[in-house]
């Protein structure tokens, strides 16, 4: 946007490379703006089975303050 020279037409083989990747992104992660759908393109942070990943036992001791500690040393 800040660019007042256009260097396209001296660098035809980094336009073509960043042509080419634009493309296989864009395949891949979509584009909203153009209205591609990506491949890749999963909803965020749903899950089809949601549960926990560990179970929580109150008896367990998983913090310990250093004062509850009987044993010395």
């Amino acid at each position: 946007m800040g660019e007042s020279c256009n260097v396209i037409d001296e660098h035809l083989d980094v336009y073509a490379e960043l042509e080419l990747l634009y493309h296989v992104y864009e395949k891949t992660l979509g584009n909203a703006f153009t209205g591609v759908q990506g491949d890749e393109v999963r909803s965020c942070a749903v899950a089809d089975d949601p549960r926990p990943l560990a179970d929580y036992d109150e008896d367990h001791p998983y913090i310990i303050a250093m004062y509850d500690k009987t044993e010395s040393g």
